[in-house]
């Protein structure tokens, strides 16, 4: 091995997405001693690179997999309980499973269109009595408003 890092067969000939080969090419990195020094004084790229590889090794899932499962239970489960309570269209259904982004447009037409119902009494009523239309409707601006906006290029 040189200063730079593992010798370039020793990388070739490790298949790291085994446990047994992220395990040996992890030893090989950290045998080398200014990778070594360098990972212990926190280089972000050497540091992402020994978590992988005890990731992998451990079969543990990556943070931002378990995040990104995280998320997607918890939109499931947001759309089950409206389901029980309000119509939500299957498309508008796959756009939040997705996170798919919407206008700022449209975040600004559903902040309006809220702040409207929300003056509204009667309408006010009808929703907290569980009315089925009502409902729907909060759903779908509440939908809105919580999907990322969209970046315009």
């Amino acid at each position: 091995m040189t200063d730079n890092g593992p010798g370039v067969s020793a990388i070739i000939n490790s298949d790291v997405s085994t446990p047994e080969g992220a395990m040996q090419q992890r030893d090989r990195l950290m045998a080398d001693e200014a990778y070594r020094a360098d990972y212990l004084k926190g280089d972000p790229a050497k540091v992402a690179e020994i978590t992988g590889l005890y990731q992998t090794a451990t079969k543990q899932p990556t943070p931002a997999a378990e995040a990104d499962s995280r998320l997607q239970i918890a939109r499931e489960q947001q759309l089950d309980a409206w389901s029980r309570t309000a119509d939500i269209p299957p498309a508008v259904a796959d756009m939040v499973r997705n996170n798919a982004p919407v206008s700022e447009h449209e975040k600004r037409l559903a902040t309006a269109e809220k702040q409207r119902l929300f003056q509204d009494k009667d309408w006010i009523k009808r929703y907290l009595d569980g009315g089925r239309a009502e409902r729907s409707r909060m759903a779908m601006i509440s939908i809105i408003l919580a999907a990322p906006t969209e970046i315009r290029k």
